[in-house]
């Protein structure tokens, strides 16, 4: 009894919730953990190096099911007496529909995990791969698009990267703060290989 007098109620939070979600950045790049790179996220690091295809993809996508949802609202306000068969069925539509986006990874790596934080289209799924095969290891790959995004990021506390690659005036800023730690040559035996002009002492 109680379920179907509150479903016009939860139907219309779950389209709230779910319209506010897929519109937020600012919260979310606060507060996302490593491997939590949301779609609003990806997108706008995305054009921070130019409008791809896939952004365009995206975006037809969202404009898509958008109309969707709007055509459905509109059929369900011009009936009469809104019929509860009717409100659980766009419920459940909107309910795999958000399923349907959340693009899961599947079961979780096992083995050596490093996670990575790098700028936007640095990184190829190539080099990951040759990266990840020989040495069996998962890469778990989140982008940044400005320097001020890496800052936030890490003194935000709910970072927790093997690897962020800033550019090098940023460095002067995390390491006062202790947000970065010292890398140990002992375990980088190719740093002889670098060119002699770069200080060791720098590195």
């Amino acid at each position: 009894m109680t379920l179907p007098l509150a479903l016009p109620g939860i139907v219309a939070s779950a389209l709230l919730v779910f319209t506010l979600s897929i519109d937020d950045y600012v919260i979310t790049s606060f507060v996302a953990g490593v491997g939590a790179t949301t779609l609003p996220l990806l997108i706008y690091s995305m054009l921070k190096v130019g409008v791809t295809p896939e952004v365009n993809a995206i975006s037809t996508l969202l404009l898509a099911v958008t109309i969707v949802l709007i055509a459905g609202g509109h059929r369900l306000l011009q009936e009469k007496e809104i019929d509860e068969k009717n409100v659980f069925q766009c419920f459940l539509a909107v309910a795999v529909l958000v399923v349907a986006c959340g693009g899961g990874k599947g079961a979780k790596p096992q083995g050596k995990i490093v996670n990575i934080y790098i700028w936007t289209n640095y990184l190829p799924q190539e080099v990951v791969d040759e990266l990840e095969r020989p040495n069996g290891i998962h890469a778990n790959v989140d982008t940044f698009d400005s320097n001020e995004a890496v800052l936030a990021k890490l003194q935000s506390g709910v970072a927790g990267y093997d690897v962020a690659v800033p550019s090098d005036y940023m460095l002067k800023i995390l390491i006062p703060q202790g947000l970065v730690q010292p890398l140990d040559h002992s375990r980088l035996p190719h740093l002889k290989n670098l060119d002699s002009a770069i200080p060791q002492s720098e590195i």
